[in-house]
């Protein structure tokens, strides 16, 4: 079902590129969740159109970023701002790659 909305929104929305936050650890290296990661995106690629290229972003310190952002937030839907805002931050951090090298190659998988 995951994969079907991701092609909804493929289809509706022009996508080429999905952008995918990758969870390294403290010291930049790639963990167990890294691993996790990659291989949804291997799957993911597996059921969408092959011409939408998959971006992998490093997203450190990004729920923690959120968390600072939104302390003064109510705790109701606390986890789920959290979770949407550090969304805002990987994308952010691709945007601005990509206007400071004109191309994110670089980032593709």
């Amino acid at each position: 079902k995951v994969f079907e909305k991701i092609n909804d929104l493929i289809k509706n929305y022009k996508i080429s590129k999905i952008v995918i936050g990758l969870p390294l650890t403290l010291k930049g290296e790639e963990g167990e969740q890294a691993r996790y990661t990659r291989e949804f995106a291997e799957n993911l690629k597996n059921h969408i159109p092959q011409d939408i290229e998959i971006i992998f972003i490093d997203e450190r310190f990004t729920s923690s970023l959120a968390e600072k952002t939104l302390s003064q937030t109510k705790k109701k839907n606390k986890k789920e701002k959290i979770d949407s805002l550090s969304a805002v931050f990987i994308l952010q951090t691709y945007l601005d790659r990509l206007s400071l090298s004109n191309e994110a190659t670089d980032y593709s998988y």
